[in-house]
């Protein structure tokens, strides 16, 4: 009687230990941070977003070991709002989350992250043709290769439209003999 005794307290402290303390903690890292509020940024204010300095949180929760072992990365939501931004430049947004019911929030890292934003413009910008993967007799040569659009629209955040000066067509003829 005195083993079975032992053996059930022991497997009873297992049990208590294993699933319903509360003292665990839990890492989840990799949580992708979602940008809403960029239909409202271009709609109403002519922004956009051209740059974030991260793109995942991680999240420290704590809550009992079973309810711990039974979510995943998939059960958090990360998120910032930039619906609010009215001016151009570099903008701290804090990182909003959302976490399952059975743990509590511990720490998240970052708490808020950087953002730019600028005016969205549209400009055009003439078209390029590159012939690539082809082989060719040496008494040959292509000629000039005129596209049959001269020039495309092109349009985003005015710091990236400054830095485009043609738009690039590639001619792949898959390692072909002319």
């Amino acid at each position: 009687p005195r083993l079975i005794c032992l053996f059930f307290a022991l497997v009873f402290w297992i049990y208590v230990v294993n699933v319903t303390s509360t003292n665990s903690e839990k890492t989840f890292t990799q949580i992708p941070i979602k940008v809403e509020g960029a239909e409202a940024l271009g709609s109403g204010s002519g922004f956009a977003i051209y740059d974030q300095s991260e793109s995942k949180v991680s999240v420290t929760v704590s809550g009992k070991r079973q309810d711990l072992l039974d979510i995943s990365e998939s059960g958090f939501y990360a998120y910032i709002d930039v619906s609010g931004i009215t001016e151009g430049g570099k903008h701290t947004i804090p990182v909003k989350l959302s976490i399952p019911e059975t743990v509590s929030l511990v720490s998240s890292s970052p708490s808020s992250i950087v953002i730019y934003a600028d005016e969205n413009t549209s400009k055009t910008v003439p078209v390029k043709v590159e012939m690539s993967s082809y082989s060719m007799s040496d008494k040959y040569a292509f000629d000039e290769i005129r596209p049959a659009i001269n020039t495309v629209p092109v349009s985003g955040p005015a710091a990236l439209l400054s830095r485009i000066a043609a738009a690039r067509a590639e001619l792949n003829l898959d390692s072909a003999w002319v």
